[in-house]
């Protein structure tokens, strides 16, 4: 990885996320690119006002996003750091700021306004942003440090096709972090029999072969859970996974228990495409 790119809203999430960032950024010896939206003014009074207003906003923000650049060069991070912040959502935000600075991954923590971070979580902006990007997006729960990355967890949805582009991606990570993967498949008690064959674990073994792996099958009537408490019980520092339109992993992204895996789990989660 080059560069990568992480989005804050100042809140104390958002600074862990940067943390973890820029210590995974000094790792590949990458540039981070610091990213902030924020609001437009919004109401019937004197348009002067809104106009001085916009403009102690940007004011801020660019102060703060400089303050967190000197801080991180302070703690001997220095591979290059940019600034960028803009009025907007935060995916016009970013898409703006990725057409100056292309970058191979995106990190967030939990986004979304101070006081109900918890509530606001990663439902919108962050779930929003991967299905609007190709590129990855690494979610870091709040209070989660960075850490050596040595061992790998994928979520691997096998029902039709074998995704061999998805083995392909958390073999080259498991690769450059030297990390153990662990192949995590979960099928409904039901149809355990029909699923489980050698053939699947022939192909993945193959894929993987040039990487200390091992696989994991679960079966359970929810297939969801067993993947929330897998985890949970299970050291891992890292946990891929990628949406898909349907199938299990839908169910992963909506709400509750995107929230349960955030919070409970407390492992950055990687949405890859």
């Amino acid at each position: 990885m080059e560069r990568l790119l992480v989005a804050t809203d100042f809140s104390l999430p958002a600074d862990n996320a940067v943390s973890y960032a820029a210590n995974l950024a000094k790792f590949f010896s990458a540039e981070l690119v610091l990213v902030h939206a924020y609001t437009l003014p919004v109401g019937s009074y004197d348009t002067l006002y809104p106009l001085n207003l916009l403009a102690e906003t940007r004011s801020y923000a660019e102060g703060h996003l400089n303050t967190m650049r000197e801080e991180l060069i302070r703690d001997n991070y220095d591979f290059g750091i940019n600034c960028f912040v803009g009025p907007g959502t935060v995916h016009d935000i970013v898409k703006e700021a990725l057409s100056l600075y292309p970058a191979d991954l995106i990190v967030m923590g939990m986004v979304g306004d101070a006081g109900k971070i918890k509530e606001h979580l990663i439902g919108s902006n962050t779930l929003h942003l991967s299905k609007k990007f190709d590129l990855p997006i690494l979610v870091v729960p709040e209070g989660v440090a960075y850490q050596k990355i040595q061992r790998i967890g994928l979520a691997y949805d096998m029902d039709g096709d074998p995704d061999d582009q998805l083995l392909y991606s958390a073999r080259d990570l498991a690769q450059v972090f030297n990390a153990e993967l662990e192949v995590v498949t979960v099928k409904k008690s039901e149809d355990r029999l029909i699923w489980n064959s050698p053939e699947n674990y022939t192909f993945i073994d193959q894929v993987l072969k040039n990487v200390k792996h091992k696989n994991v099958h679960l079966s359970d009537t929810r297939p969801d859970l067993a993947l929330e408490y897998y985890f949970k019980f299970h050291e891992t520092d890292l946990i891929l996974v990628k949406p898909r339109k349907l199938g299990i992993f839908q169910s992963l992204f909506s709400g509750s228990l995107t929230k349960h895996l955030a919070f409970h789990i407390q492992v950055p989660l990687m949405i890859i495409h």
